[in-house]
C-alpha cells in the first residue's frame, strides 16, 4: 500500500446441449497422453455449438512445465491471429513492469523545500514520479484515515512544525513523462470517463473528481460534494429529485467546467467520477488550497520541469546550483497495490502510467508511449518472442489499434508463471468469482469449483470480450489460456463460451 514519511442471459440452449455433449465424450480417467486430444475435441465442440455469431476467435491453452520453455500446446485455433485484445493488453504491460522495474519497485513522490523561513522567503518543489495511486480514493478506503487530501495534509503539518506560514513559491516538475495526457487513438465522445483518464508525472485520485449527490430536505435540486473538495473546477448543477435513477456527469474537453444532471429517487448517491483536464494543475490547485487551509499562504503552484534534474546533480554531486533544496518528505507506493488496481480493477489510470514509467526507466527520457511500445517489445524479445508480432498503441487496451495474439499471451503468461515475481503477477489477477473484474463471473453452480483456482484478466470495448489467466487445476498443475473475440455483437455469449472453455479444461484433467 502507499507510505509516507509525511505522517483505491443466461446460456443458450443450444452451447447448454453442446456442453452436455462433450461432457459425455470421453470416459472419467484419461491417461496424460490423451489430454491434448481430450482438450481439443471439448473445445472444438464448445466452439462449434457456442461461438457468436460473425465473431472472429483467437484461442490457445498450455500446460505449464516445471521449467521455462517446457509448455506444451493443448489446443490452439487462429493462435497467431493478432487481435484487439482490449484490457489484456495490460497483462504485458505490468509483466513489462515488473521485468523491468522489478518486484521491489516503488514509486517516490518527493516535497522539497529551500528558504529562510524567518524571511518568509520559502520556495517548495514536488518532483513526481508518475504514481497513479496518489489520493486514489478507492485504494485508500482500505486504510483508516487515508483519503485524497491525507498526504497533502501531512505535508502540511510538516512545514508548521517548522515554523513556515508562507510559501514564495510552489514548483511542479511532472518531467519523468511527457506532456501528451491524452492518448490521441481514445474515443473523443468519451473523455469526460474515468477510464480515459488523463496521465500526467503528477497523478491525484486517477484524475477524477468523486462526485456525491445527496437530498436537501425538501428542494427539488440535489446537493452534492466533492472529493476532493477543491475549486479547480466549476459545477453546473441541475441534478433533482425524481422517480428515474439517471444522475449525468459531463465535462467539454480542454475545460473544468463540470454539468451535473439527471435525477434520482435516492436520498444519497455516489461516488461518480467525471475526469479532469491537466493533472498537474489539478494535483497543485488541490495541494495548495490544503495548504492554505492549514494557515500556510502560498501562490499558485508553477510548472518547472528542471527541478528533477536539478536534485539529480546535487544528489550526484556533479552540481551544487540548487545545495539550498532539501528533502522534506518522501511518498512512496510499492507494486503490489498498483499491480492489482492494474489488473484486477482494471484502472486504465494505472495501466497507463507503468507503461510510462517503464519507458522512463528504460531510456531516460520523459516516459511515452512511442518508447513503452519498444520497451515491451524488448521483454517480448527476452522471453523469444517475436516483438514484431504486437502492436502496442498505449498501455492499457483502451485503443482499438493495439494488436495481441492469444500466443503471445500465452508466452507471457508461461514466463510469468517461472519468474522471481511470479507470486506477485499471479496474485494480481482477479480470482473467479472472489474479486477484481471476475468477481462476478463463474457463478452458476456447476461453476463454482473453480473459484480460487482461475485467476484472470478480463478485458472489454465495444464488440470486443477477451479474457486470459490461469487454471490451477484439479490435477495439481497449472495451465495458460487466452481467449480472445473480436467481432461480436453480444458480448455475454463470448463471455459464456469463454468460461466453458476454461471448465472444459478443467474437467479433462484427471488427477
Amino acid at each position: 500500500m502507499p507510505t509516507s514519511n509525511a505522517a483505491p442471459p443466461t446460456v443458450s440452449r443450444l452451447l447448454l446441449l453442446g456442453l452436455a455433449a462433450i461432457l459425455c465424450l470421453a470416459p472419467a480417467s484419461l491417461a496424460r497422453g490423451d489430454l491434448a486430444a481430450d482438450v481439443s475435441q471439448r473445445v472444438k465442440t464448445l466452439l462449434e455449438a457456442g461461438t457468436p455469431k460473425n465473431s472472429t476467435l483467437g484461442v490457445q491453452i498450455v500446460a505449464l512445465g516445471e521449467a521455462p520453455g517446457q509448455q506444451r500446446v493443448l489446443f490452439s485455433q487462429s493462435a497467431d491471429r493478432p487481435m484487439i485484445p482490449a484490457s489484456n493488453l495490460k497483462l504485458l504491460t505490468t509483466a513489462a513492469a515488473l521485468d523491468t522495474l522489478g518486484k521491489d519497485f516503488a514509486f517516490q513522490t518527493k516535497l522539497l523545500v529551500r528558504g529562510d523561513v524567518a524571511s518568509g522567503e520559502v520556495e517548495l518543489a514536488v518532483i513526481g514520479d508518475g504514481d497513479p495511486s496518489f489520493g486514489d480514493a478507492a485504494l485508500l478506503r482500505s486504510i483508516d484515515g487515508w483519503g485524497t487530501r491525507t498526504v497533502f495534509a501531512a505535508w502540511a503539518e510538516q512545514l508548521q512544525a517548522q515554523g513556515i506560514r508562507r510559501i514564495s513559491a510552489v514548483r511542479l516538475d511532472d518531467s519523468v513523462f511527457d506532456d501528451q495526457y491524452i492518448h490521441p487513438s481514445w474515443p473523443e465522445n468519451q473523455r469526460h470517463r474515468w477510464y480515459e483518464a488523463q496521465v500526467g508525472g503528477l497523478n491525484l485520485n486517477i484524475n477524477c473528481i468523486d462526485v456525491h449527490v445527496y437530498r436537501r430536505g425538501s428542494a427539488e435540486i440535489l446537493g452534492y460534494r466533492l472529493d476532493p473538495p477543491t475549486e479547480y473546477v466549476t459545477v453546473n448543477n441541475t441534478a433533482r429529485r425524481g422517480t428515474k435513477n439517471a444522475i449525468v456527469l459531463t465535462r467539454p474537453e480542454r475545460t473544468n467546467n463540470i454539468t451535473l444532471g439527471g435525477q434520482t429517487d435516492a436520498r444519497e448517491q455516489g461516488p461518480m467520477q467525471v475526469t479532469i483536464d491537466n493533472p498537474t494543475g489539478f494535483f497543485g490547485a488541490v495541494f495548495a488550497e490544503v495548504l492554505r487551509e492549514a494557515g500556510i499562504e502560498c501562490p499558485p503552484p508553477e510548472v518547472d520541469r528542471t527541478i528533477r534534474d536539478e536534485w539529480a546533480s546535487r544528489l550526484s554531486g556533479t552540481s551544487d546550483a540548487v545545495s539550498g533544496w532539501r528533502l522534506l518528505a518522501l511518498h512512496q507506493t510499492q507494486m503490489p497495490p498498483v499491480l492489482a488496481r492494474t489488473n484486477k480493477d482494471s484502472i486504465n489510470l494505472y495501466a497507463e502510467a507503468l507503461a510510462k514509467r517503464t519507458a522512463f526507466a528504460a531510456t531516460g527520457r520523459p516516459g511515452s508511449w512511442a518508447d513503452a511500445e519498444e520497451v515491451v517489445k524488448d521483454f517480448l524479445g527476452r522471453i523469444g518472442m517475436e516483438r514484431d508480432h504486437v502492436r502496442l498503441d498505449d498501455g492499457s487496451g483502451m485503443s482499438r489499434e493495439d494488436r495481441v495474439s492469444a500466443a503471445a499471451l500465452c508466452d507471457v503468461l508461461a514466463a510469468m508463471h517461472h519468474s522471481d515475481a511470479a507470486e506477485m503477477f499471479r496474485g494480481s489477477l482477479s480470482g473467479a468469482g472472489v474479486d477484481g473484474t471476475l468477481q462476478r463471473r463463474f457463478r452458476d453452480a456447476g461453476r463454482r469449483d473453480l473459484h480460487g483456482r482461475v485467476f484472470g484478466k478480463t478485458g472489454y470495448i465495444n464488440g470486443v470480450s477477451t479474457f486470459s489467466g490461469y487454471l490451477h487445476g484439479r490435477d495439481g498443475r497449472w495451465y495458460a489460456f487466452s481467449i480472445l473475440v473480436n467481432n461480436c455483437a453480444e458480448v455475454w455469449k463470448a463471455q459464456q463460451l469463454q468460461e466453458e472453455i476454461v471448465l472444459a479444461l478443467d474437467r479433462s484433467l484427471t488427477n
